[in-house]
């Protein structure tokens, strides 16, 4: 049986740019992934029990891509990186490089991910009026942008 460890609600499990250590198996509660982009913190999926995190990085030898937060209080089974490479050792060598491979292009595919850039505001806002349909009530051209889309969906 696997050690755990405890989390509490929105306790970092591992912070994007950690050396990864340990892998974990969700026993209970959720686990929520968050990527920075451009310095903002970005939610790319939760994890509920029976997930892996912390996987890719240990397959990659490397820092963790993004950061794992307990969403709600939550028991994570550890697989520390000596049992991780002793049971990977077990698997025949193809088998290992159809793991890294696949550990390599999610870590790739993650990386695309944060150099994406998005659109420019004013691009964005151009096409916004393009679109837009002529207003009839004239109240909202004394509002904020942000009080505008509140009203505009």
């Amino acid at each position: 049986m696997l050690p755990t460890k405890v989390f509490k609600k929105r306790q970092f499990i591992y912070s994007e740019g950690e050396t990864a250590r340990e892998m974990y198996i969700i026993t209970s509660g959720n686990v929520k992934i968050v990527k920075s982009l451009k310095k903002n913190p970005v939610e790319i999926g939760i994890l509920e029990k029976g997930s892996f995190l912390g996987e890719v990085a240990m397959f990659r030898n490397d820092k963790h891509s993004a950061t794992a937060i307990a969403e709600k209080d939550l028991e994570l089974a550890v697989i520390n990186k000596e049992i991780f490479d002793q049971q990977l050792e077990l698997l025949p060598n193809w088998f290992q490089t159809l793991i890294r491979n696949m550990a390599d292009r999610l870590y790739d595919a993650l990386g695309q991910l944060s150099s994406q850039t998005k659109e420019p505001p004013s691009t964005a806002e151009s096409k916004k009026d393009e679109h837009a349909e002529p207003q009839a009530d004239k109240k909202e051209e004394n509002t904020t942008p942000d009080e505008t889309s509140k009203t505009n969906g």
